[in-house]
């Protein structure tokens, strides 16, 4: 079995940076709508603050987008190799390939349940790993709420930023402005919890893998018992 711990620190910590991230810029957004409302209610229009504001929120998405795009790259190798496991720990029966397991995040519609299917038998199948009893019954365990609550949570991220966006680019007046910016807050708001489900997820199946691959080696050394 591969070990997983370093890549999941990376992954650990990179979503703790885009949680720092997340939160301030909930803060920037926050401020923007209030400005917006001040617009509104006849408070006459700040270019200087307008430029302000703007810049900050253009500085912070381009250091968002820059931690999401290391995230995505980071999480993908973890996954493969994590899905690899299963078949190095003498697994039989998976559903998925290790490429399908990552791959299934790229492609379109079935992206909405493959990842799923693929985090699930990963989950399952690092359980079972950790209790021998459970290896032959293994795909018949119960779906962990981690990962239904990873999965609910990604799609309400992916599809509360795509409707986010769309509003943002049909933008006609300050009223359209402020509702599109309180969708943005929202969103902001969602993807906190999404990225504390993912760093619990990511722990938990790199603490039972690595307990397997722990118990494996020392029956390897002591095969009589220790």
């Amino acid at each position: 079995m591969n070990p997983l711990y370093r890549r999941s620190q990376v992954i650990v910590w990179l979503l703790i940076a885009l949680i720092g991230i997340a939160v301030i810029s909930t803060l920037l957004t926050y401020s923007w709508i209030q400005y917006i409302q001040n617009i509104i209610s006849g408070i006459p229009f700040d270019d200087d603050r307008t430029d302000l504001l703007q810049k900050n929120n253009s500085l912070i998405q381009t250091i968002q987008s820059g931690l999401s795009l290391t995230l995505v790259v980071a999480f993908l190798l973890w996954f493969y190799r994590s899905h690899q496991n299963l078949t190095t720990g003498g697994l039989s029966g998976l559903r998925y390939t290790h490429g399908w397991a990552v791959g299934g995040f790229f492609i379109p519609f079935l992206n909405l349940v493959l990842p799923y299917r693929a985090m699930s038998e990963v989950y399952k199948g690092s359980v079972a790993l950790t209790d021998e009893m459970k290896i032959e019954s293994w795909q018949s365990l119960p779906i962990s709420p981690q990962v239904k609550w990873w999965w609910a949570l990604f799609l309400t991220r992916v599809a509360s930023n795509g409707i986010s966006n769309r509003m943002a680019a049909n933008i006609d007046s300050f009223n359209e402005v402020l509702r599109a910016s309180w969708f943005s807050f929202a969103t902001l708001i969602v993807g906190i919890p999404a990225a504390l489900i993912t760093i619990i997820l990511v722990r938990n199946i790199t603490r039972m893998q690595t307990k397997a691959q722990s118990s494996r080696y020392v029956i390897k050394l002591y095969p009589g018992g220790v």
